[in-house]
C-alpha cells in the first residue's frame, strides 16, 4: 500500500501543434429552443419529431401564403482568429417546397460588424431529407474577428401553401492545421503572399498540388531550365538557445534529374547565416509525405529562422518536367506552462487506477490547442519517483 502525494508542479517547455477542432457553436441542435441564436424575419420556431435530425428539436422556419419577409435567417457570431481555416454547414430538411429556398452561411465580419466576405452553401430548392449543407475549409480572411454562422430562408413571394424549412446540427469548427507562426503557411490565400521566391517555375495551384485544403505550392522544372537552385522561404523571429521543430509536406513527380527538401537556416542581425540544416533530398516520385526537423536549437546569436523549401535541378530533364510539390509548412515555438497534477491523498493499493485533475497555466498569450512535452515529468508515490512521457490537449 502507497500514499499519494496530493499535488505536483512541473514547469516544461512545450511545443504547440494543431489547435482543437471543436465545435463552436452553443445549441448548435436547439436543444435548448432558441437560446444562443438571434433570428429575423417571420417564421422561427422550434419542434419536434421530424423537426429534429437528432434529439429532440431542431429549429423550423414557416413559409406562410400570408407572409411578406424575402429574407429570414437565423445567426450566431463566434469570434474567429484571421488567418485561420474554418468549415461548417447545417442538416437542412425541406417540406412543401413551393417557391421558397434555403442554405447554410457563413460571413466574416471586421471589428466594426461589417462583412468582410461571405460564403453560402448550395440552396435547397425542392423537397429533400435532412442532408448536410455545408461550406468546405474557408480562410478567415485579414481582419476577420467575428464569424456569423446563419441559417437563411429566402421567399421571393409568398408560397401556395406552407413550406416548411427545417435546421439542425449545425457545425461550425476550425479546420486549421499546424502553422503555428508561419502566414500563409499553406497557401491558402492562391498566392505566395508573406511568402519570397527565387529561381524559375514556382506557382501555385489547386487540385492533386494541395495536400489538404485548396491551393499548394509547386515548381516544375522544365527541359529549358538554367536555375539550378529554386526556392520558397519565410523568415520568422527566434530566440536563441529555444527550442523549434519545423516542417513541410513534400511531393514529388515524374522525377528524372531533380531533387527536394525542407531547409532551415538561423540568421544573425544582419541577416548573415550562422548555421543550416536540411532534411534528407527527395530523389523519386513520391505522394506527400511529411519533412520535418525536430527539436533544434536556435543557435548563440540567432535572432531569425528562414524557413525554406528548396529545389535543387541537378541538370535539366531531357524527356518529361520534374514537378516538385510544397504544402502545410508549420514552425513551431516553444510555450511556458505551469502544470498541476492534483489526485486524492487516499491510500490506494498496486495497479488500482487514479483518477487525476489538471490544472494549467499558460504564461505565453494566446496559446491553446494540443500539446507535446520537451520533457519528462516525475511522478511521486511515496518514496518512489518515476519520469513518464505524458501527453495531453488543452481545449
Amino acid at each position: 500500500m502507497r500514499e499519494l502525494h496530493r499535488s505536483w508542479i512541473c514547469l516544461v517547455a512545450l511545443l504547440v501543434a494543431m489547435p482543437a477542432t471543436a465545435q463552436r457553436l452553443v445549441n448548435s441542435g436547439f436543444e435548448d429552443n432558441l437560446n444562443n441564436w438571434n433570428t429575423f424575419g417571420q417564421g422561427w420556431r422550434t419542434g419536434g419529431g421530424g423537426a429534429a435530425r437528432s434529439g429532440s428539436l431542431g429549429a423550423v422556419n414557416q413559409v406562410k401564403t400570408s407572409n411578406a419577409d424575402t429574407y429570414r435567417g437565423l445567426f450566431q457570431n463566434v469570434p474567429v482568429i484571421s488567418n485561420n481555416l474554418y468549415k461548417g454547414g447545417a442538416y437542412i430538411r425541406a417540406v412543401n417546397v413551393d417557391n421558397s429556398e434555403s442554405w447554410f452561411e457563413l460571413q466574416f465580419l471586421d471589428s466594426s460588424g461589417s462583412v468582410i466576405v461571405q460564403h453560402q452553401s448550395t440552396h435547397v430548392t425542392a423537397d429533400q431529407g435532412f442532408t448536410f449543407m455545408g461550406i468546405g475549409t474557408v480562410l478567415a480572411p485579414a481582419g476577420a474577428v467575428t464569424a456569423s454562422v446563419r441559417a437563411i430562408v429566402y421567399m421571393p413571394s409568398a408560397p401556395g401553401d406552407t413550406d416548411y424549412h427545417v435546421f439542425d446540427d449545425i457545425e461550425f469548427t476550425n479546420a486549421t492545421p499546424v502553422h503555428s507562426n508561419l502566414l500563409n503557411w499553406g497557401f491558402e490565400t492562391g498566392d505566395f503572399a508573406d511568402w519570397s521566391t527565387f529561381g524559375q517555375g514556382w506557382s501555385v495551384s489547386t487540385g492533386d498540388v494541395a495536400f489538404s485544403h485548396t491551393y499548394g505550392a509547386v515548381n516544375d522544372v522544365l527541359l529549358s531550365d538554367g536555375d539550378e537552385w529554386r526556392g520558397v522561404i519565410q523568415n520568422v523571429a527566434v530566440t536563441e538557445g529555444l527550442t523549434y521543430a519545423a516542417g513541410v509536406y513534400i511531393r514529388a513527380v515524374a522525377l528524372e534529374s531533380s531533387e527536394a527538401w525542407l531547409e532551415l537556416q538561423w540568421l544573425n542581425s544582419s541577416g548573415g547565416v550562422i548555421s543550416q540544416l536540411t532534411t534528407s533530398a527527395i530523389t523519386t516520385d513520391q505522394a506527400f509525405q511529411l519533412a520535418s526537423l525536430h527539436g533544434i536549437v536556435a543557435p548563440a546569436g540567432a535572432v531569425t529562422a528562414s524557413v525554406r523549401g528548396i529545389v535543387h535541378m541537378v541538370s535539366a530533364p531531357t524527356v518529361t518536367p520534374d514537378f516538385l510539390i510544397f504544402d502545410e509548412f508549420y514552425f513551431l515555438r516553444p510555450v511556458d506552462l505551469t502544470i498541476t497534477l492534483s489526485a486524492s491523498t487516499n491510500i490506494v493499493g498496486a495497479n488500482q487506477l487514479i483518477t487525476y485533475s489538471l490544472l494549467i497555466s499558460n504564461r505565453s498569450a494566446s496559446m491553446s490547442g494540443s500539446y507535446f512535452p520537451a520533457c519528462s515529468v516525475r511522478l511521486s508515490i511515496g518514496r518512489h519517483r518515476t519520469r513518464t512521457p505524458i501527453a495531453w490537449t488543452i481545449p
